[in-house]
């Protein structure tokens, strides 16, 4: 079976057709960018998974697919993945794997990532700040296992949403960016470097916090780096995360609609003001959350219509004379 394969970086589509292989695509990706991939006519039970690599292999994120249903009589298969925002401008390799005849097959295609520019800050930290962020602390190490554990998660079956995101605070000011690089100033003259991964959302303390789609809350409770916190899983691999809430309004087990309230705004944790740290992960890699207010990761709607142009042959104009070698790898190819 000829297996088609829609490649979707925020805007943009990129087109794979195996048999003969054809594919259309954007020259650029964007640092934090999320970006989907629509597998059509494959055979279940394929393995299929896809990642971004390095021009010399080196992994950088992967993801395994999850079968989503358009209607009574087509179903796809969805691969979620984000562009690391660390990653530098240069050319990067698209593949993506299925099992076929007992054989593991790759394709892989250049994709070149856009340079993107991020704000730097230094940030003071008072005597309290500092020890929370700098003190070790069993609990501490145990709380980011615990965490990490859950963000590693990937469930098949997670399918809550399948619309856009909306802010989960109202009138706030944005103090922090997306991929803002970080210094730390501590109060001994010491200092650290990170890079922030979320929005930071000014707001009064009691400030409702709302889901912003629907999902299932996976974790609701106290840690000593980022206070009162939740995730809430909306899709496979897909989290949004919450730090430093003065109050908690969920528990874990919880499903929870778009604008369902979660917490109030606060300044728990290593904080030095009332806001809300608002992330969103995908397959591990945190993401813009501002992209997720402008289209769904799952338009059904915009697959279907993909779906029918390829039907029509309306796609034909969008793909590459150029034809690939679909590789039979070991699993090496992955590592």
């Amino acid at each position: 079976m000829r297996k088609i394969i829609f490649c979707f970086f925020a805007l943009f589509s990129l087109f794979f057709a195996y048999g003969e292989i054809s594919f259309y695509c954007p020259d650029k990706i964007i640092p934090g960018d999320p970006f989907k991939i629509v597998v059509y006519q494959a055979e279940s039970g394929e393995d299929i998974s896809g990642g971004l690599y390095t021009l010399a292999g080196k992994r950088l994120t992967e993801a395994a697919s999850f079968p989503l249903r358009l209607n009574r009589n087509i179903e796809v298969d969805i691969i979620l993945l984000g562009v690391p925002c660390f990653l530098s401008s240069d050319e990067y390799l698209l593949r993506i794997f299925w099992k076929e005849n007992n054989s593991s097959c790759c394709i892989e295609r250049k994709i070149k990532l856009s340079k993107r520019s991020f704000v730097s800050e230094d940030i003071k930290l008072d005597r309290a700040n500092t020890v929370i962020l700098t003190k070790p602390d069993p609990r501490k190490a145990e709380e980011r296992r615990e965490f990490n554990k859950i963000l590693g998660v990937f469930d098949v079956k997670a399918v809550f949403c399948d619309e856009c995101f909306v802010f989960p605070v109202k009138n706030f000011v944005e103090t922090s960016f997306y991929g803002d690089r970080r210094v730390f100033l501590y109060d001994d003259g010491k200092s650290s470097r990170s890079i922030h991964y979320g929005l930071d959302m000014a707001s009064d303390t009691g400030t409702p916090v709302r889901a912003p789609a629907d999902g299932r809350v996976v974790y609701a409770k106290e840690r000593i780096v980022t206070g009162n916190s939740v995730i809430i899983e909306h899709l496979p691999g897909v989290f949004s995360i919450y730090f430093h809430m003065d109050s908690l309004k969920v528990k874990k087990g919880d499903m929870v609609s778009r604008g369902r309230l979660i917490g109030t705004v606060g300044s728990t944790g290593l904080s030095t003001g009332s806001h809300l740290h608002w992330q969103i992960n995908i397959s591990g890699v945190p993401v813009e959350p501002k992209t997720l207010l402008k289209a769904p990761l799952i338009d059904k709607s915009r697959i279907m219509s993909r779906i029918s142009s390829l039907s029509s042959g309306e796609l034909t104009d969008w793909f590459c004379n150029a034809v690939d070698e679909v590789l039979h790898t070991s699993d090496d190819t992955k590592n």
